[in-house]
């Protein structure tokens, strides 16, 4: 970071991505505009699951969606990698908090360039200020006359040995990887392998959020492959109950593609719009009944000046959850509490002449459906992963940081007793980073012979919530094409509900 004075708003783009401060815009319309996407010709379009790692950004839109922009300037996406521009600002992830943890993050600067990966720091309300004050900035400037804010130092606070970082520093325009060490108030930094700072903070960074620093217009940095070991075991990525699910709306655009289903289908590129009128409402089927305490809205332009988040157990009687007249647009992250399947956003003003229009829907939550058939169970599997933890019996125990590993190879399958015949209704599998492309839920009375209930060949990972209509004791999920085909498939939870 190099302090200036904070420059006015901007946007963020990656391959026709916008992130920025207080808004996610994709595809700018109408009268909207926003700088041109960046092409690293040379950079991958998405990266390696790295083992015992958790991506936090894989390189994809929908792990960016996860991210949020405080302050001006921006990123743009494009080939994988996060261009930085504009600023100071900050790119921070707001998912949950971490504490000891080995985060990796590769970076290149092309040139004279400047940014950081800050650490340790509580939500900065939309204030890219406040993580300079409250946590930690690992910095990326190998040429500040300043020994304490040059790459691989704790800004301000600790430089570098710099013998060690000129070793292992790559050039500008390659390349170079940080591993950033937080074990409660000690930050271990190596870069490219090399440990060039060891320091003991003062401040209260045992346990806070993770951000990457856009610094100011010229400054350029590019961010690539974000991702997490906690000395614990690694959690399951925040699911989207919304992701996918049926969704309908009052209306849509007359003679536009934004139907209603565009707001849950993970692409950042597509959006719902309503006609032009008051009131309009948006409703997402979770599929399920769930304890809801997240919802995010990223709007478009046209957005609500006045609305409610609603619930129903029915689809006909709404509770609501969250009530404004002074939305300004841009991302609305809620904390909400309420139980239901139906989600409804109930639009009663609107901002601008036209209607309202949503990029996203997110809705997060925990199931409330009881304990599933499966808790518990008898369980076996075609293999484990060699030398791992990953037992099958971890996949029905009900803590959701073990999970079942297999061996990497197809097909594999996981088979579960529910001890006597049951009435399926339901499934619900939470994938890790290894996850199944093709697979199929199968039903059986003898644990013999197989009937298959659900089939699909376009997994996409995370949480597979799928209602089903079948009978069986037995229950297996047979992977049949690995996602990741230097890994197996493993899964952090397989829940089966039913009577």
């Amino acid at each position: 970071m190099r302090r200036r004075a904070v420059i006015a708003f901007t946007a963020v783009v990656v391959a026709g991505l916008t992130v920025a401060a207080g808004a996610t815009t994709v595809a700018p319309s109408r009268a909207e505009a926003a700088p041109p996407s960046t092409t690293l010709a040379s950079a991958p379009t998405g990266s390696q699951v790295e083992p015992g790692y958790t991506p936090l950004f894989d390189g994809t839109p929908a792990s960016l969606a996860q991210w949020r922009q405080a302050g001006p300037g921006g990123f743009t996406l494009a080939d994988g990698v996060l261009t930085s521009y504009g600023g100071m600002g900050l790119l921070w992830y707001p998912v949950r908090t971490f504490g000891d943890y080995s985060l990796k993050v590769d970076w290149m600067m092309p040139g004279d360039d400047n940014g950081g990966v800050f650490i340790g720091f509580p939500d900065p309300q939309g204030d890219p200020w406040g993580p300079v004050g409250t946590g930690h900035e690992i910095q990326i400037d190998a040429t500040d006359g300043d020994p304490t804010r040059t790459t691989g130092s704790v800004y301000s606070f600790q430089a570098p040995d710099q013998a060690a970082r000129a070793a292992a520093l790559n050039p500008p325009g390659a390349w170079n990887s940080y591993e950033i060490g937080v074990h409660g108030q000690r930050v271990e930094i190596w870069l490219n392998g090399i440990k060039i700072n060891d320091y003991l903070s003062s401040r209260a960074i045992a346990n806070g959020y993770l951000g990457l620093q856009n610094d100011g217009a010229g400054l350029d940095i590019n961010y690539r492959n974000v991702r997490i070991r906690t000395d614990g075991p690694s959690e399951p990525p925040a699911t989207d109950l919304a992701r996918g699910r049926q969704v309908t709306a009052s209306s849509v655009e007359p003679g536009s593609p934004h139907a209603a289903a565009n707001a849950v289908d993970g692409d950042p590129a597509t959006r719902w719009g309503s006609a032009y009128a008051d009131p309009q409402w948006i409703t997402v089927d979770l599929g399920a009944t769930y304890a809801i305490n997240r919802v995010r809205l990223a709007w478009e332009t046209a957005h609500a000046r006045a609305y409610q988040v609603q619930l129903s157990p029915d689809n006909a009687t709404w509770s609501p959850v969250y009530t404004t007249t002074t939305g300004d647009g841009g991302v609305d992250d809620l904390t909400v509490s309420g139980t239901g399947r139906y989600l409804r956003v109930y639009g009663t003003q609107r901002a601008t002449q036209w209607g309202y229009s949503l990029w996203d829907l997110n809705v997060h939550g925990s199931a409330t459906g009881g304990t599933p058939l499966s808790r518990g169970r008898p369980v076996t599997a075609s293999s484990v992963e060699p030398g791992s933890t990953h037992a099958a019996a971890n996949a029905v125990d009900g803590v959701p940081a073990t999970r079942w590993g297999s061996a990497y190879a197809d097909p594999q399958w996981i088979s579960v007793d529910l001890g006597a015949s049951r009435t399926v209704n339901r499934v619900r599998l939470t994938w890790e980073a290894a996850y199944a492309r093709a697979y199929q839920i199968q039903v059986s009375p003898d644990n013999v012979t197989w009937s298959t209930v659900h089939t699909t060949t376009t997994g996409d990972g995370g949480v597979d919530d799928i209602a089903i209509s079948a009978t069986g004791r037995h229950l297996r999920v047979l992977g049949t094409q690995r996602a990741l085909p230097g890994y197996g498939y493993s899964l952090w939870e397989l829940e089966v509900h039913g009577s």
